[in-house]
């Protein structure tokens, strides 16, 4: 919930206390498509699958988080169970906090609904809700190399992801990394971009 909390204000002489109004306003009530997506995307009982079919009943990520869990134990494959957590996201869900690292790291939560969203990832048959993404996405893009790394790459494993990255910008090809590859080894603004995607 946002509180809105009116003035402090001082009551006319004669009157031995002062009152605050607060006005508590849910969440579900003000947020946006892609707030609403990622509240949706940090729940764990709702991926890929689960999330289109709640999008194909209800319309928009806004309407899945404001519908009674009557309803949603009506949606194919989401038992009652996962019906009781979508509903009851507020309390499960740190929106705030995620929506504050997303500007601390800095990065851009970016949905299947943005333009930057990769077209090709649109065609799968379980694309992601939405991407965090460190850098910009172009749209020659398409084109680009993603790297994946193991999270417990070799000292040799490491080394040749970070020539291999190298050699790519230099042929001005977009380098696409996880975290754990080309995004963690080496930092390459001389020599072209380099997009973290998670």
């Amino acid at each position: 919930m946002r509180r809105w909390t009116a003035p402090q204000t001082s009551l006319p002489r004669g009157f031995a206390m002062e009152f605050r109004l607060v006005i508590q306003v849910p969440l579900r009530a003000i947020m946006n498509t892609r707030e609403a997506y990622l509240a949706l995307h940090l729940l764990d009982q709702v991926g890929p699958i689960r999330l289109r079919r709640l999008i194909e009943v209800f319309g928009c990520p806004q309407a899945v988080l404001k519908a009674p869990i009557q309803s949603l134990t009506r949606v194919h494959g989401l038992g009652p169970e996962t019906a009781q957590i979508i509903a009851d996201w507020e309390n499960r869900v740190d929106l705030g906090g995620e929506l504050e690292r997303i500007r601390a790291w800095p990065c851009e939560w970016i949905t299947q609904e943005d333009a930057q969203y990769p077209p090709s990832l649109r065609e799968i048959y379980d694309p992601p809700a939405g991407l965090y993404v460190r850098g910009t996405l172009h749209p020659q893009d398409h084109l680009g190399i993603a790297v994946v790394g193991s999270r417990r790459a070799s000292a040799y494993g490491l080394e040749s992801a970070r020539r291999l990255c190298i050699q790519l910008a230099r042929a001005q090809v977009t380098v696409v990394s996880g975290d754990t590859g080309c995004g963690k080894t080496t930092q390459l603004p001389q020599l072209g971009e380099l997009n973290v995607i998670m």
